[in-house]
């Protein structure tokens, strides 16, 4: 691919001018008529170089540089504070703008010229001979890119990145090793005095219940006792009255079974609230029981007997 037609405007002293590109192609002319401005466009376009904007003319506030190849147009404006590209390809065209001093791929390919190659392609008369003054590493990068030694260079570099890359991230994995090591261990010591808390607390609960439960076993006899006893005045028979005393003695055993009963509906209730108190905490024993479990699973070892679980 080559540049056919060259095309620039308010470039320092070049108002308006269109170049013509051959198989070789020569700049003749007297000084000052804009043959080093003519190679510092091409060069500004290839390079989209930060420098350029003061290449504007002072009669104007923005140049144009416009190149036409044998497949694509590139049109570059720069203005004092911005850039931006257009490339045309079979009639479509495409912007680039927000560059940040960078130039766009399709631009190179369309130009067929690569920022890093204008050093060797784009010299003007003020600049010195080729590779003559340049330090030994910058000749040995460019005789490197001729001879694609850059590749293995590259590779190096790429290599020792990669290098820094993992060992840096391998002092982070080794820190938090370190550091999840060491709150493992604190929490390890943590769930054991959590255990040991549970299990003082558990200890008089545990009591408690067995107390609650003979309890409400004893309430549950004497329920049984007056259920027997109701059952027995139910089937008493209704026989013609009795005499006076019979009637007396009647009587104080009515006052007597109504006690009876209060008594009953009393110590039933009781049942009830004990019942409830029973299987609340029936259920927190079971529910600190598989804690117990758990945490026994975990440790492998009983925190109070130290044998292996």
């Amino acid at each position: 691919m080559s540049i056919r037609t060259l095309r620039i405007e308010n470039f320092q002293s070049i108002k308006k001018a269109e170049i013509e590109f051959g198989q070789f192609t020569a700049f003749l002319g007297q000084n000052s008529c804009g043959k080093t401005a003519s190679l510092r466009a091409l060069r500004a376009m290839a390079t989209n170089d930060r420098k350029a904007a003061s290449y504007i003319s002072f009669w104007a506030n923005s140049f144009k540089v416009t190149a036409i190849t044998d497949t694509a147009e590139v049109v570059y404006k720069r203005t004092a504070t911005t850039s931006s590209y257009v490339v045309t390809v079979d009639s479509e065209s495409k912007e680039y703008t927000k560059l940040q001093g960078t130039v766009p791929e399709e631009v190179s390919q369309a130009l067929g010229i690569w920022p890093e190659d204008c050093e060797l392609l784009l010299r003007d008369q003020h600049q010195g001979p080729y590779l003559l003054r340049e330090s030994g590493s910058d000749i040995a990068r460019v005789f490197g890119g001729l001879t694609n030694a850059d590749v293995l260079l590259v590779a190096s570099r790429e290599a020792n990145r990669l290098k820094s890359a993992s060992s840096a991230t391998i002092k982070v994995r080794e820190t938090d090793i370190n550091k999840f090591d060491s709150q493992l261990s604190s929490a390890v010591v943590v769930t054991l005095k959590t255990a040991k808390t549970l299990l003082s607390d558990i200890q008089p609960r545990v009591a408690k219940l067995k107390e609650s439960q003979l309890i409400i076993d004893d309430l549950r006899a004497k329920i049984s006792q007056y259920e027997s006893a109701e059952s027995r005045v139910s089937s008493c028979k209704i026989f013609d009255l009795p005499d006076l005393d019979k009637l007396i003695q009647a009587d104080t055993e009515l006052t007597d079974f109504a006690l009876a009963l209060k008594q009953f509906a009393t110590l039933k209730s009781e049942v009830s609230e004990k019942s409830s108190e029973f299987l609340e905490a029936n259920n927190e024993v079971e529910m600190y029981d598989s804690f117990i479990k758990r945490a026994l699973e975990e440790w492998g070892v009983c925190p109070v007997c130290e044998r292996s679980v």
